[in-house]
């Protein structure tokens, strides 16, 4: 069994930051803690929702004074300016990219420990944050759901008893599962509850209303391209289990509703 490496802390005076400047987590901003820091679509400190990210992608490590960007074998690559990089020392403020999501290191002392107030930090048994967008994060594991719900939403998930299941498309070879455990989401390409990647999707593109008995509605939100459901534009319908949603040119399969209770 792999032991697993214990991670050090950062200097505290440093104050650095990770700033989005780009994609689906633009504008969001986390204390760094440690020395080193991954980023990922499924696993590590800091979790994107780009389908263009790697489950672990890219880790920012702090040696001898100097920011790092470490590429951890992803698909896409990891990018410096235009060039990819599997370890570059990096300055502050200057970008990196990943899939379309882009950051940057900033020092700010004040802000970082105004951060370290609002956000809960998860630390690991060796050191490390933990999955940081946990909590605004859809849940993708549906057979197994998590026992660790957002704290303004856990009273209602008891209360309601029942969440919307869905598969989204990405390629022939590849769909993802995702649990959503809230009456609306709303489906676009910047700030929603689920963001697609594709230049072909409005930003508040289309709309699903989970009602109290169950049924689920599917409204087109005056997009550009429209909503079709098996086919056909809609501006609102009722979905049955194994309705295909086509939002620009993702695909999106509607499972279901799972009863929690």
């Amino acid at each position: 069994m792999e032991k697993a490496e214990k991670k050090y802390k950062l200097p505290k005076h440093l104050g650095a930051i990770l700033t989005f400047t780009s994609g689906s987590e633009k504008g969001r901003q986390f204390p760094l803690l440690y020395t080193r820091t991954v980023i990922g679509r499924k696993k590590g400190d800091i979790l994107v929702r780009d389908p263009n990210v790697s489950s672990q992608h890219t880790a920012v490590d702090y040696r001898r004074g100097v920011f790092h960007v470490v590429d951890l074998g992803s698909m896409n690559g990891t990018y410096v300016g235009d060039q990819p990089v599997v370890d570059q020392k990096i300055q502050v403020e200057q970008e990196v990219r990943l899939g379309e999501t882009g950051f940057m290191i900033e020092l700010d002392p004040k802000q970082s420990e105004f951060l370290l107030k609002q956000k809960k930090i998860v630390e690991g048994v060796k050191g490390g944050m933990v999955n940081l967008l946990e909590e605004e994060f859809f849940k993708e594991d549906w057979e197994a759901p998590s026992s660790k719900q957002p704290a303004k939403t856990q009273a209602k998930i008891e209360d309601e008893k029942q969440c919307m299941k869905l598969r989204v498309i990405v390629s022939a070879e590849k769909q993802v599962k995702l649990k959503f455990v809230k009456e609306t989401v709303i489906i676009g390409r910047e700030n929603v509850d689920l963001i697609l990647n594709d230049r072909s999707v409005s930003k508040r593109h289309a709309q699903l209303d989970l009602a109290a008995n169950g049924e689920v509605t599917v409204t087109d939100l005056a997009s550009a391209n429209g909503t079709y459901v098996n086919g056909k534009r809609i501006k609102s319908k009722k979905l049955n289990p194994d309705d295909r949603i086509k939002v620009g040119r993702v695909s999106i399969v509607f499972v279901g509703v799972e009863y929690n209770g």
